[in-house]
């Protein structure tokens, strides 16, 4: 034969995981290297005087976790025989949208532009010393965190209150001498999008707490109505232009 030449021998019977297939007996270590199979998953070696042909067993990544910095967990294999150690990385991301809306502002996970091979990730949630059950929805000052292998990775954020919008006109009217806050503000309405945000209007003046200035022959005087949101934990107050009617009293100029 010439040099290189190979010779091709089937075997009776097909490997399966775990169960080899004898080439050959009396064999020694050095004789594999006379041997290849055409199958990449195959693979040769000699147990005691046996060459056989098995299935290349699988390599099984051993992950070990690091924090590479406070908000970012890199995976790496911790098997020496390794020859492909990066396990990619995640990283804990604050959602985009911080402002109190009534809905779930849960943290996002950035997992190495699919290149991780780690373990499961999962988001837990704390507000100070508290453990919440899910994504936080009111406003207020949250630490989300993901752990792997005893490393943690972290990301604080703020859920700011939201600034209802103010829809219609305002009208109120009183009589001249009437307190500011007893004085009922009509066609006001306070909104976050569609909703309604509930609450009080009332007005308000730098000068005086009374009405103090009579309109005559339908004219009016305006003041600012203050919108004061009975939720004040997830909304702040907001302000609107009123036209007020201010009647004399009765008897009186």
């Amino acid at each position: 034969l010439a040099s290189g030449a190979k010779i091709g021998v089937k075997t009776g019977e097909t490997p399966t995981d775990g169960t080899p297939v004898t080439i050959a007996t009396n064999a020694n270590s050095g004789d594999k290297q006379y041997f290849s199979s055409d199958e990449s998953e195959y693979s040769m070696y000699v147990e005691g005087s046996e060459l056989k042909l098995a299935i290349e067993p699988s390599h099984v990544h051993r992950w070990t976790y690091t924090a590479s910095n406070a908000t970012t967990i890199t995976a790496t294999c911790g098997d020496d025989s390794c020859t492909s150690k990066d396990g990619g990385s995640v990283t804990i991301k604050a959602p985009a949208a911080l402002t109190y809306d009534g809905t779930t502002k849960a943290a996002t996970v950035d997992k190495d532009t699919g290149n991780w091979q780690g373990g499961k990730v999962t988001i837990a949630y704390k507000q100070g010393d508290k453990v919440l059950t899910g994504a936080p929805v009111n406003a207020g000052t949250y630490t989300a965190s993901i752990t792997l292998g005893g490393a943690t990775a972290s990301v604080t954020y703020t859920i700011t209150k939201a600034t209802p919008t103010v829809s219609g006109s305002g009208t109120a009217s009183g009589t001249y001498g009437q307190k500011l806050s007893e004085v009922a503000v009509n066609g006001l309405t306070a909104k976050l999008g569609e909703k309604t945000v509930e609450g009080r209007w009332a007005l308000t003046d730098n000068t005086s707490d009374t009405l103090d200035t009579v309109t005559l022959n339908g004219s009016t005087t305006e003041y600012t109505a203050v919108f004061t949101p009975t939720d004040t934990d997830n909304y702040n107050s907001t302000t609107a232009k009123v036209a007020v009617t201010v009647n004399p009293k009765a008897g009186g100029s």
